[in-house]
C-alpha cells in the first residue's frame, strides 16, 4: 500500500513523497488526473490515486498486481488514460485496465531481447524498444507487429513521439539517435555516432529542436530535419543525464546520475537552478525518470528505491516566455562523484538499476567519450 507525505528535509518545501513496498524502476502519470502507475523490480504494477495539494499527500491504492515474471522496466498510460501499457525484462508487453488492473491483452516474447522502453503512439498503436537496439510498432487490437526497426546495436534508452509529424525518435546507448517515420520501413535518418551513450531525449522549441542527454553529462541539441549530427552541445552536468522532462518550450528539467534534478534554460543555454535531489547527506542516487503531472503543477521523479517524489513547479515557467523562470529551491549540494558515494556498489550490481548501469558501461566501452566540464557540480 503506497504512503504519501510532504517532504520535511528542507530541500523543497513543496515536495511530496509517495512510498511503495517494492523498488520502483519506472512510473507514469495519468494524462488527465492525479493517478500514478508504478513499475517495480519484482514485476509488480501498482496504480494509486494521490493528492499532492493535500498537506499530507493522501494516497489511495486502486490496484496492485504481479503482472510480469521478471522486472517491469517501463510503464505508460494510454493516451486516454483508461489503459496502462507495460514492458518487462521477460520480453512481454501487457495492457491492463487502469481502474481494476485486469489484463486486457498481452504479447508474450514480443522482442528477441529484454524490453527497455514502451510508449503509446495512438489509441491503438504502441512502440516498444529493447536492450539490443530493436524497435517495434504494434497494433494492440490484435498485437500485430506493424513495423520493425533494427538500426542500433545497443540498448534503446528512450523513445519520443511527435504525433503530427508521425515521427519517432530513439536514443541509444550506442551513441546514435535514430529517427523513424512510423509509416515507413526504413529510417528517416540515423545520426552520426556522438562518441557517448545517449540516455534521454525530449522535443522542444515548438518541434524545432530535440535535446538529448548523454552518459558524459552533455546535452546535445539536434535541429529538426538535420539529424546527421548535433548542432549544439551544452556540457556541464557532472555525471550522466538519465532523464529529461520538458517544462516549457525553452525550459527542461534534467535528472542526473548524481541524484540532482536541475532546471535548464535553452537558447541561451544556461543552468537556472536546482529543483531537488534524491538521497541524503552521504549519498545520492541516480534519477531514473522525470515526468510532469497533467496540470503541469507537479514534477514526479524516481530513483533507486521504493519512493516517487513530487516537486512543486509553481513559478517554474513564464507563460509569456519573456523572462527566466525562478528557481524553486537553490539548495547547496555537493554532487561530484569524488565528494559523495553515488550508490552502494553491491546494492547497485544486484538491482535492476545496477544492471542498467552495466549496460550503459558496456555501450560506453565501445566509444571514445569526451570529458565535459563540471560547472554544474555544486550550487551555493
Amino acid at each position: 500500500m503506497p504512503k504519501g507525505k510532504v517532504g520535511d528535509d528542507g530541500r523543497n518545501q513543496g515536495e511530496v513523497a509517495v512510498s511503495f513496498e517494492d523498488t520502483v524502476v519506472d512510473f507514469s502519470l495519468h494524462p488527465t488526473d492525479y493517478i500514478i502507475a508504478s513499475a517495480s523490480i519484482t514485476g509488480t504494477v501498482e496504480c494509486a490515486r494521490f493528492s499532492p495539494n493535500n498537506s499530507q499527500g493522501a494516497i489511495k491504492s486502486t490496484f496492485k498486481t504481479k503482472l510480469h515474471k521478471r522486472a517491469c522496466r517501463s510503464i505508460a498510460f494510454g493516451l486516454g488514460g483508461s489503459e496502462i501499457l507495460s514492458g518487462s525484462k521477460d520480453k512481454s508487453l501487457k495492457l491492463v485496465d487502469t481502474s481494476t488492473g485486469a489484463l486486457i491483452s498481452e504479447a508474450l516474447n514480443a522482442h528477441e531481447a529484454a524490453l527497455n522502453f514502451v510508449l503509446p503512439l495512438t489509441n491503438k498503436l504502441v512502440a516498444s524498444a529493447d536492450e539490443v537496439g530493436g524497435v517495434k510498432i504494434w497494433d494492440t487490437s490484435s498485437w500485430k507487429e506493424v513495423m520493425r526497426y533494427k538500426e542500433n546495436v545497443d540498448f534503446i534508452s528512450e523513445l519520443s513521439y511527435v504525433s503530427h509529424k508521425k515521427t519517432l525518435l530513439a536514443a541509444s546507448g550506442d551513441g546514435c539517435l535514430s529517427i523513424f517515420d512510423i509509416r515507413k520501413q526504413k529510417p528517416v535518418k540515423v545520426s552520426e555516432n556522438q562518441d557517448e551513450g545517449l540516455l534521454s531525449v525530449a522535443v522542444v522549441r515548438n518541434f524545432k529542436k530535440a535535446v538529448v542527454g548523454t552518459e558524459e553529462g552533455v546535452l546535445e541539441i539536434f535541429s529538426w530535419g538535420d539529424w546527421g549530427d548535433c548542432t549544439d552541445r551544452f556540457p556541464g552536468h557532472p555525471s550522466s543525464i538519465d532523464s529529461i522532462c520538458k517544462i516549457g518550450e525553452d525550459t527542461i528539467a534534467t535528472g542526473a546520475g548524481d541524484g540532482v534534478i536541475r532546471l535548464i534554460g535553452l537558447f541561451p543555454n544556461r543552468l537556472i537552478g536546482v529543483i531537488g535531489a534524491h538521497g541524503d547527506d552521504d549519498s545520492y542516487f541516480p534519477i531514473e525518470r522525470l515526468q510532469l503531472c497533467h496540470d503541469g503543477r507537479w514534477l514526479g521523479s524516481c530513483s533507486h528505491g521504493p519512493v516517487i517524489r513530487f516537486w512543486d513547479t509553481a513559478g517554474l515557467t513564464d507563460p509569456e516566455g519573456t523572462s527566466d523562470p525562478p528557481v524553486i529551491e537553490n539548495i547547496s549540494v555537493a554532487v561530484s562523484e569524488s565528494e559523495h558515494q553515488v550508490t552502494n556498489k553491491s546494492d547497485s550490481e544486484n538491482s535492476e538499476q545496477g544492471k542498467k548501469k552495466k549496460r550503459r558501461k558496456k555501450a560506453k566501452a565501445k566509444l571514445n567519450p569526451k570529458q565535459g566540464n563540471a560547472f554544474f557540480s555544486g550550487i551555493d
